[in-house]
């Protein structure tokens, strides 16, 4: 009996390996990412720790205020930036995917096909199968009719 062998099993093939290639490309967005969201996490919490600082202090001088008047728009501005890198960071997390879903989409319509493809040539080999079983016990019939 003939082997399957799915026709656009090459173009199968080359979805997959794109697909794990976007996998590799979904991991180092993620990483990315919360790598963004890590730095936001260390300003905030260094933001919180010189605040503490200014709060134990006995005196607070002209110098020591205007210092952390200063550092507060300073973290502030960074903050906002860190905020936007994070921003971009999820939109490139977000677009990669997008792709991984319409990669998988394409990925599992050339599988329906292939399960399709596969049922039309099992279906067509028994077909033969039993033509070539029906041809024999014809054959064998005919020849006991004739002997």
């Amino acid at each position: 009996m003939k082997k399957f062998s799915f026709s656009l099993d090459s173009v199968l093939n080359i979805e997959q390996q794109l697909d794990q290639m976007i996998d590799i490309r979904l991991a180092e967005a993620k990483g990315r990412l919360n790598a963004a969201m890590d730095v936001l996490v260390q300003m905030k919490n260094a933001f919180v720790e010189q605040e503490e600082l200014l709060r134990q202090e006995d005196h607070r001088s002209l110098q020591v205020v205007c210092g952390w008047d200063v550092f507060q728009r300073r973290t502030q501005m960074q903050m906002e930036s860190q905020t936007i890198e994070i921003q971009k960071r999820r939109r490139e997390f977000q677009n990669v995917l997008h792709e991984k879903l319409k990669r998988n989409q394409r990925i599992e319509g050339l599988r329906k096909l292939e399960e399709n493809e596969k049922k039309k040539f099992i279906t067509e080999q028994n077909r033969k199968q039993q033509g070539l079983i029906l041809d024999a016990v014809l054959l064998k019939k005919n020849r006991r009719h004739n002997a």
